[in-house]
């Protein structure tokens, strides 16, 4: 991360995750709410907290059905010790464990792999809209891309070419897998040559 930029983490919750488990211990532990936006189905929700000069923030994105907090600040101790309090109040999932369960040898159902990718980009959401320096590219991550996009239901290559065009902001190379489809793929052939011509842009 650059070192103008606060230090932050994302932590993408769970499905049984309560917001109003954490929207108790914010007002036990006398986090101060600095901000509540809108909820509509065309809105992102969102709650900010300010807490010993640390930022927490509650955000549901409905578009794609993922929730998560962000915790940042100029201090990276309060941020830890921020982001352990979130993680023992509230349920989380880390990028470990979301690929873990996409390169799992019994493959999970298409509807799982559909949300597990859009997971894994509501990881690196902040990290992207405020363009801070993305770490080193786990290779777990082309590994997962790889597989899923030739997986036979159209709507699991079509989330995996999303989610990847996403994090292509962040890593180039993961689109690469999705390039050398061309010719392969039918059904989203017009995406595939979208990609390409994007990647020849680059050089």
């Amino acid at each position: 991360m650059n070192a103008h930029e606060p230090h932050e983490q994302t932590l993408v919750l769970r499905d049984d995750a309560n917001y109003d488990d954490l929207a108790s211990h914010a007002e036990g532990n006398g986090w101060n709410v600095s901000y509540t936006g809108p909820y509509s189905h065309h809105e992102y929700r969102q709650v900010l907290w300010v807490s010993n000069e640390v930022h927490i923030r509650y955000l549901e994105l409905h578009t794609t059905g993922t929730r998560f907090v962000s915790v940042y600040g100029s201090d990276q101790d309060k941020v830890d010790a921020a982001v352990s309090d979130v993680v023992a109040t509230v349920g989380t999932v880390s990028t470990s464990e979301l690929l873990d369960a996409l390169l799992a040898d019994d493959e999970p159902v298409p509807v799982e792999i559909v949300r597990d990718f859009r997971r894994l980009a509501a990881a690196h959401h902040v990290m992207r809209v405020h363009n801070h320096a993305a770490p080193p590219l786990d290779p777990r991550y082309l590994e997962a891309v790889t597989r899923h996009i030739a997986h036979p239901h159209r709507q699991v290559r079509l989330t995996v070419m999303l989610v990847a065009d996403e994090l292509s902001t962040l890593w180039r190379e993961i689109t690469d897998p999705i390039v050398a489809r061309q010719g392969v793929e039918e059904e989203h052939a017009e995406l595939i040559e979208a990609f390409v011509d994007v990647a020849e842009s680059r050089g």
